[in-house]
């Protein structure tokens, strides 16, 4: 309530600024507010939606004045550029009369634009100071607050208070309503309004028991008969939200219909939105509960639960619910009908007590989970934070209806119902986490293509923006303004300085943004030149590969350049950075500098292709990549051979594919001594010209090599249109070889040796002498 005050607070005094018209009146009217919260603060009596709605004006005073202060500047820089390019006025004689008039009109304006500036940024100076003045003061209530101690609810007295207290308010109320009956006037206007109000029931009614029931049974029905679990979860999980959302509109029709009759007066109108608040609550509370344990039908739970712990976490789920509706109606109708602290205190008395109960409970409910969760293989700090948060909640529910009991009800409200509401808040951001990852996952069971894992980045993003968005809501929850909100994200904005380099989120927001774009655009222009314009121009495949790499280390660069320009980093500043690193490139980045400009050169030169065969230092291989440092090689056993571009630059390599494709086999041939070997160059030559690889030009050449140790030696030499078959080729020649010699009776001789032993007649002696006993051993 106090945010909404501030908020429609904020709004009034922007229009009321708007409406001022004059700059004069508008400076006027934030002195005056200024001078209203210095007022408070003097007295110290204002109330605390009092504070928060000031507080709330000086956030918009200071955001207009902002502006106002940069439109200065930015007209002051105009002016001053103006007037230097009018120059000095002469030294010597008189200046032009137009060129004097200009002069001076140009300084009169260049004053009034640098105390415009000098005035708007007095008054952020201001309006900050005493935003920092009023949340200390509220702070030091709140504080106060804290440490009151009230009346203990053991006592009887205060039971009989209390008890008197509700009487009072019903009495009060059905005063008001009997006030208005009996004016003729307001009597009249409610059988006016009487139709209204009815029509207003009856939509609740049906909303709440006709289209509800419809619309989540249909979900519902959808959930149970989906073919896939991420199916079901998800329909689960939408009837909930339905179910809520159906609720709270009937809700709100219903007490619409109750408040548009106009009998009830002020405490009656506040009883009934108390009332309206705390019925929401339950219903969000009943809304949580089935997504999440879902009694009736376990294909829906999201978590691993039997049916006890489902049926007790759905009774203490809307045990808190119905914990934080009662606070919630004895909180907003005692500050309607000023309780006194002890006519409340019981009755808040029993909502911590119920609220601690169940709080209690379900982290008793949660704890084989949770324990599931910690000593699970994979320990992560979500894990651990599930272990710190039910830790907390039995601390707060065994400490919170001890603070009451002894009589700081306001300390023991303040530590369970913001832990019940950051719970339900952090259950609320898991269930969308949790639709968004099941969303994922179902699309990727139906959709088998290629890259699409890279959609399960999209929970991780979620996760991430769902984290960022639950920080302020669970601020607000704990007590935090919308003013400290907006003072909190203005020093984060702010960010924090290095020397005289400034850096804040913003700036790198902004510099991973354009460099994202940057590399983006790149990749596609790379993508365009490989797959649509290079093929067009008959450039060859290691040409067109170059010259895409080239063009997509251009753009990173590129990029970069401009990403760091966007985020507004000084490159001056980088040009120190980069002389201090030039003495290490010298020395221990040497390797690293000579690889990248070996990179550059291959790219350049093109003396290696993507596709080339190649052999380094005794390894084959087909080039995959170039890349500014190493080279990628794939050999032919499939394995990565990584070898820097330095020794590519500095040492011999082999290319066979260089330039072209055409390569030579050789095919050694023996021949057994005797042979007719005109016959064997014919039969080589034969089998060569009948081989569809072998050109014809050159032609291909058979060879008496000479005459060896145990055959003739032949060898075919014949060009390939293609070198990468050498292997298959050879195996083709040395088939066809073997099968028309053997046709020719043609004899392929094997190794043959003599062996002379000199000693042969002490070897047999010896040979004698070892088998005389028969058994073949030494005598």
């Amino acid at each position: 309530m106090r945010t909404l005050f501030a908020a429609l607070a904020a709004l009034l005094f922007l229009f009321a600024g708007a409406a001022a018209q004059t700059p004069e009146a508008t400076w006027s009217l934030w002195d005056l507010e200024a001078e209203r919260a210095e007022a408070a603060l003097a007295r110290g009596a204002a109330s605390s939606d009092a504070l928060e709605q000031s507080r709330a004006r000086l956030l918009a005073q200071i955001d207009a004045a902002r502006i106002i202060a940069a439109d200065a500047a930015e007209e002051t820089r105009r002016l001053q550029a103006e007037l230097d390019a009018l120059g000095p006025p002469p030294e010597v004689g008189e200046e032009a009369a137009d060129a004097a008039a200009l002069r001076a009109d140009l300084t009169q304006a260049l004053a009034q634009a640098r105390a415009r500036e000098g005035r708007a940024e007095r008054v952020v100076t201001r309006a900050e100071n005493l935003r920092t003045r009023l949340a200390g003061l509220d702070q030091e209530r709140f504080l106060s607050r804290i440490e009151t101690l009230g009346p203990s609810p053991a006592l009887p007295e205060t039971w009989a208070s209390s008890f008197a207290f509700i009487g009072a308010t019903l009495n009060r109320i059905d005063g008001e309503v009997a006030a208005e009956l009996n004016s003729p006037s307001m009597r009249k206007m409610a059988m006016q309004r009487l139709p209204l109000a009815l029509v207003a029931v009856v939509a609740a009614l049906f909303i709440a028991f006709g289209v509800r029931l419809f619309a989540v049974g249909a979900l519902l029905r959808r959930a149970q008969t989906a073919d896939r679990r991420q199916r079901r979860l998800i329909f689960g999980v939408g009837a909930a939200a339905l179910r809520l959302t159906m609720l709270a509109a009937a809700s709100a029709l219903l007490f619409y219909g109750l408040s548009s009759t106009g009998l009830f007066g002020a405490l009656g109108e506040a009883t009934l939105t108390a009332l309206a608040r705390a019925v929401l609550t339950i219903i969000i509370a009943y809304a949580i509960a089935a997504s999440l344990f879902s009694p009736k039908a376990a294909g829906l739970r999201p978590y691993d639960l039997d049916d006890g712990a489902a049926r007790r976490g759905f009774a203490m789920a809307m045990l808190l619910g119905v914990s934080a509706a009662l606070h919630v109606l004895v909180e907003q109708v005692g500050v309607a009908a000023k309780a006194p602290p002890a006519a409340t205190a019981p009755i808040s008395f029993v909502s911590i007590v119920l609220g601690g109960f169940a709080l209690f409970q379900t982290a008793q409910i949660a704890r084989p989970f949770v324990n599931r969760a910690v000593d699970g293989p994979d320990i992560a700090i979500g894990a651990q934070m599930l272990r710190f948060l039910r830790r907390t909640c039995v601390v707060v529910a065994v400490l919170a209806p001890l603070l009451a009991l002894i009589g700081y009800d306001f300390a023991a409200r303040y530590i369970l119902f913001p832990t019940i509401y950051s719970l339900a808040a952090l259950l609320v951001v898991a269930m969308v986490y949790f639709v968004i990852r099941e969303a994922v996952e179902n699309y990727l069971a139906d959709q088998k293509k290629e890259g699409e894992d890279r959609l399960r980045l999209i929970p991780i993003l979620a996760g991430f923006l769902l984290f960022c968005a639950s920080v302020p809501m669970l601020a607000l929850i704990w007590g935090a303004s919308w003013a400290d909100i907006s003072l909190a994200y203005d020093r984060l904005v702010a960010g924090f300085r290095i020397g005289d380099v400034a850096l804040s989120p913003m700036d790198f927001v902004t510099f991973a943004l354009v460099f994202v774009i940057g590399y983006t655009l790149t990749r596609a222009a790379q993508r365009l030149l490989k797959n649509s314009v290079l093929p067009k121009t008959g450039m060859s495949v290691g040409g067109a590969d170059a010259l895409t790499s080239g063009i997509g280390y251009v753009g990173i660069f590129i990029a970069a350049i401009a990403a760091i320009t966007a985020a507004g980093l000084d490159l001056s500043n980088l040009a120190i950075v980069a002389g201090a690193l030039s003495v290490g490139i010298g020395f221990g980045l040497q390797n690293i500098v000579n690889n990248f400009v070996s990179g550059v050169i291959l790219l350049v030169e093109r003396p290696i292709n993507v596709g080339d065969w190649i052999e380094v230092g005794g390894v084959h291989g087909t080039v995959k990549k170039v890349n500014v440092r190493s080279t990628e090689i794939e050999t032919f056993d499939r394995a990565s051979y990584i070898i820097p571009n330095s020794d590519l630059i500095s040492g011999a390599v082999t290319n066979y594919t260089h330039g072209n494709t055409v390569g030579r086999a050789i095919v050694p041939v023996g021949v057994a001594y005797g042979t007719d070997t005109r016959l064997v160059q014919r039969i080589l030559l034969e089998a060569a010209s009948e081989h569809p690889m072998v050109l014809t030009s050159p032609a291909p050449a058979a060879y008496f090599q000479g005459f060896g140790a145990d055959s003739l030696d032949f060898e075919l030499r014949a060009y390939l249109r293609d070198v990468n078959w050498v292997l298959s080729v050879k195996s083709d020649l040395n088939f066809a070889i073997e099968e028309k010699l053997r046709a020719a009776d043609v004899e392929i001789p094997f190794a043959q040796r003599d062996i002379n032993i000199r000693n042969i007649g002490e070897v047999g002696r010896a040979i004698r002498r070892g088998g005389g006993d028969g058994t073949g051993a030494e005598t």
